[in-house]
């Protein structure tokens, strides 16, 4: 915010540091209640893209929810894997006009729930609901990989946030993606739910190092590196 920007904070020193387990170009897809996707092109060690792709597992929760299921989230995508998905419904709800913005861009919990008031998706019953929401997610992260991604086919699409239990959405993940895999950043030695958070903290402390981080979004940057902390 002080650099003028929207108050994201980079964190490009921490996706840097993360796409060096990876050869080549390395993708990265975390599906928390939005889905956010980073490239890194490693041979240059540049950060090219960090953007939300769309939901995550915001919209399956509404929909597991309104199916009085106790748990409230369609634990390893049991549910899903149990509906059919409405192919029509599908085409209607991935042509909503956010999804074709340019990127890089940014999202909110409230910026897709509007999609859960489409015509086709409610008259759907209850699993079949479930199961076309859970292949939005899939799908729109497809669109803007194909969309945005002009690198060397990567080695795989490593997947963490929630999202990666949910089996169902793995599969047509991989679908989509075939023949590139769909793997679990935990074979990086990564914790799937913590690559957000690790990311930032590889960041800051980047910058409390002495690293300056580019602050792309600002109209008026005032932020410097803090210097190298020195510990006795």
């Amino acid at each position: 915010i002080l650099a003028g920007g929207p108050g994201v904070l980079p964190v490009s020193a921490g996706s840097l540091k993360i796409a060096k387990r990876v050869s080549g170009p390395a993708v990265f897809i975390n599906a928390g209640l939005l889905s956010r996707i980073t490239i890194v092109d490693n041979n240059n060690s540049a950060l090219l893209l960090e953007s939300d792709t769309g939901p995550g597992t915001v919209l399956i929760d509404k929909c597991v929810r309104e199916a009085d299921c106790p748990e409230g989230f369609d634990r390893d995508g049991h549910l899903s894997q149990k509906g059919v998905v409405n192919t029509e419904c599908l085409e209607k709800l991935s042509s909503d006009p956010w999804f074709t913005k340019p990127a890089p861009k940014q999202s909110s919990v409230d910026s897709f729930i509007h999609l859960l008031d489409e015509k086709s998706l409610k008259k759907l019953n209850s699993l079949d609901k479930i199961a076309t929401v859970t292949a939005l997610t899939a799908k729109t992260i497809f669109d803007f990989y194909s969309r945005e991604y002009s690198l060397d086919t990567p080695q795989a699409i490593w997947l963490s946030g929630g999202g990666s239990n949910n089996l169902t959405l793995i599969d047509y993940l991989n679908a989509y993606f075939e023949p590139v895999a769909v793997r679990n950043i935990e074979e990086l030695g990564i914790p799937s739910d913590v690559k957000i958070p690790l990311t930032l903290g590889l960041s800051v402390d980047s910058f409390l190092s002495g690293n300056a981080l580019p602050w792309e979004s600002g109209s008026n940057p005032k932020i410097r590196p803090l210097a190298r902390w020195v510990f006795p």
